[in-house]
């Protein structure tokens, strides 16, 4: 089996070389490789001036457009990849040693699976040393990170075997660590570029994927987020934008519902359509988010 891994940059240089780094530490099983396509989204210096590709054993791309936004980036870097599995990571989320490979194992029953890796963050005083850190310990970061707040509420949907019969499994989908089939992608025509500035184009292509059928598929894949400051304000002004653009898009006031759930701490339950969903019976609390816990 073979994945192309897209990753869309803007400026982060440094973290994009060791998110590749780390990616020339992928343990495989014999059949199994990959290729990387790197989207250079308008960097105020071309990212190909700070990578060396010839010090990679994996195909690596390298492609520069103007700045339009990730949803177009990711895009153009499906629309280059040979593979028939498609996995997205971002160029500040370098890969635990069987990141690939565990993406590939999940879609080996079913080309219409959405995996959904495990996120992680971490906190790195120099960027520069992580790679030293994970040559002394491959796992290190795996005992100094944490899950999201985020991503903790939502992954109460899946079972420990990462199955979910949930009615709303979009919600889960984290375009910095998944994978797809390039069929599955083209069937709903990749992210929506109406979302050019940060925003929920991740969720808008998950509700795609959930309406036309695809199985989401919960795995331990993970990647470490280099954590930085973020400003709730205008994050908060972003969802709330891409809320009401999916609101008119696709008239499903359940959509509503989610956005109170990440603006307003209303009760993810709530959000929930399947009533019966297996999650639901095993959680005895409700699941709340706050975007000050981010």
């Amino acid at each position: 089996m073979r994945a192309s891994v897209i990753i869309p940059v803007f400026n982060q240089s440094k973290q994009l070389n060791v998110t590749l780094r780390a990616l020339e530490n992928q343990e495989l099983s014999d059949g199994y490789c990959f290729d990387v396509i790197v989207i250079d989204d308008g960097s105020h210096i071309p990212i190909s001036n700070y990578v060396v590709k010839d010090k990679y054993s994996f195909d690596l791309q390298i492609v520069s457009q103007k700045n339009m936004g990730r949803s177009a980036a990711r895009n153009a870097g499906v629309s280059l990849a040979k593979s028939d599995i498609i996995i997205f990571c971002d160029s500040d989320r370098f890969p635990d040693t069987r990141f690939v490979q565990k993406h590939l194992d999940a879609h080996k029953d079913n080309i219409f699976t959405v995996a959904i890796g495990l996120v992680k963050e971490v906190y790195v005083s120099d960027i520069e040393r992580v790679l030293l850190k994970l040559h002394e310990n491959k796992d290190y970061y795996m005992k100094k990170s944490h899950i999201p707040a985020y991503c903790r509420s939502v992954y109460e949907i899946y079972d420990t075997n990462g199955k979910t019969n949930s009615g709303i499994p979009w919600v889960s989908t984290f375009s910095g660590n998944m994978s797809i089939s390039k069929k599955s992608f083209d069937m709903v025509n990749g992210f929506d570029l109406m979302f050019s500035e940060w925003g929920l184009e991740h969720f808008d292509l998950g509700y795609r994927l959930w309406k036309s059928g695809c199985i989401f598929l919960k795995n331990d894949a993970t990647n470490f987020h280099i954590s930085h400051r973020r400003n709730l304000v205008e994050m908060n002004r972003n969802i709330k934008s891409s809320i009401a653009y999916m609101i008119e898009k696709y008239q499903d006031t359940n959509i509503q519902l989610f956005g109170r759930f990440m603006l307003e701490g209303y009760p993810l339950q709530l959000v929930e359509i399947n009533k019966n969903a297996e999650w639901i019976k095993r959680v005895d609390r409700n699941i709340i988010f706050h975007i000050g816990d981010i």
